[in-house]
């Protein structure tokens, strides 16, 4: 559904992309759901300068679980709210083991 990358965080844009956001600049959309999340930098996501093409090196974010959950809480659209519950469903497992 949604990958989860080895340090058991996700990226921004995969969040972007697989809620099927209606705001397509996902510059603002990402910068807008910290804020209105409250999520801090350092506990609930890190940001990543990934290597230039020639340009301004592209700044990604990476997300914890819970910090993604509650984005996808936000984006009030079906598939954010699938996404959301996938995400609390691994979480629940990860806690039974």
């Amino acid at each position: 559904m949604i990958e989860i990358n080895e340090r058991g965080k996700i990226f921004g844009e995969e969040i972007h992309k697989s809620i099927e956001s209606k705001l397509a600049d996902y510059s603002i959309w990402v910068k807008r759901k910290i804020e209105y999340a409250d999520l801090i930098e350092g506990i609930d996501f890190t940001t990543i300068l990934l290597q230039s093409t020639g340009g301004r090196p592209k700044k990604e974010y990476e997300f914890t679980i819970d910090a993604a959950k509650e984005i996808c809480l936000l984006e009030k659209n079906k598939k954010g709210k699938e996404i959301r519950r996938w995400l609390i469903g691994l979480s629940k497992q990860q806690i039974k083991t």
